[in-house]
């Protein structure tokens, strides 16, 4: 508690510039706080570094840099940057955690008009709503001042995220080699993957709940290359939905993902897919209170998958054939 309240602490001075860090990120834009020049904007390269090693000295800030301090700080305080490494220094000392276990959300970091606007009309974005018929309900819509901020709002955090979650910010490399692989939003799952691995310490575990597209999409190729390359990849479970075992749509499989970090290059994992059925048909899982047995007898009986296997059949992707 004390380290929080004195200002100057080696802990809030390393919060502060890592604050400044991230706050590079997400840009104030149009609706930028002014000073007596006008918008507030990220400073340039020479600037930014001297703010930082001034917050890591503890030596006073030039005062034209001031306005650049305050936005950060208005910035991180409205996007609540957390630093895991500050938040838990005793885990970080010994290396990371022992256990993340997850589930991450499945969207995309793009904006989606039809989901956003139907939470004020739902009955005009329903499935078969002509396009013309959505996009004039749209721009009544915005014709309410607070619709339209909440709109501009909404997809410019987007678009930040989006921003942030890109190689450049340093802070998710997950991303495929090729060029082709890594178009499109990335998806959140795969930056919640990511950041799993990284919290673990050394032979520590990651298990996670996730869509198909781990196993299959080709811009979740990036995952599947880091995981398999840096760490032991031991369980991979799919699950079908079409008794609605899991409280979600019925068409959408649920994979059960279990890695051990570091140890790798992976040689082999234990896969299963279409694991609601039994093989000669019959259903296998048909309550979540049966899942556990389940997922015991899928320890026992499951086949493996080797890593060979896999690029033999999608050398550029390394999707996994659901065998």
């Amino acid at each position: 508690h004390q380290l929080d309240e004195a200002e100057e602490s080696l802990r809030n001075r390393l919060r502060l510039a890592a604050d400044f860090q991230c706050a590079q990120w997400f840009a104030e834009g149009e609706d930028a706080p002014c000073d007596v020049e006008g918008p507030v904007v990220p400073g340039g390269k020479a600037d930014y570094e001297e703010v930082v090693r001034c917050l890591l000295a503890g030596q006073p800030l030039a005062e034209r840099l001031r306005p650049q301090l305050d936005a950060a700080r208005q910035v991180a305080k409205r996007r609540r940057f957390f630093h895991w490494g500050l938040e838990f220094p005793e885990v970080f000392a010994r290396g990371g955690f022992d256990a993340v276990l997850g589930n991450p959300p499945w969207n995309t970091l793009s904006p989606d008009r039809n989901e956003f606007f139907s939470t004020y009309d739902p009955s005009a974005f329903g499935k078969g709503t002509p396009k013309p018929q959505k996009d004039q309900r749209i721009a009544e819509l915005r014709s309410n001042p607070e619709v339209d901020a909440a709109w501009r709002k909404e997809s410019r955090y987007l678009h930040e995220l989006s921003r942030y979650a890109k190689p450049e910010s340093g802070k998710f490399l997950w991303y495929a080699e090729d060029g082709q692989l890594r178009k499109g939003d990335a998806n959140i799952f795969r930056l919640f993957v990511e950041r799993a691995h990284m919290l673990l310490r050394e032979g520590g575990r990651l298990a996670q709940v996730l869509p198909d597209s781990l196993y299959v999409s080709a811009p979740a190729t990036g995952v599947r290359q880091n995981m398999l390359g840096e760490s032991v990849l031991e369980r991979c479970w799919v699950f079908e939905n079409r008794k609605a075992l899991f409280p979600i749509h019925r068409s959408v499989k649920v994979v059960l993902l279990v890695a051990q970090r570091g140890g790798g290059p992976t040689e082999r994992f234990k896969a299963a897919f279409f694991t609601g059925k039994k093989p000669d048909g019959t259903e296998r899982a048909v309550g979540l209170d049966e899942l556990p047995r389940v997922l015991a007898d899928l320890d026992r009986e499951a086949p493996e998958l080797t890593v060979d296997q896999v690029k033999a059949l999608a050398a550029e992707t390394w999707s996994f054939p659901e065998l």
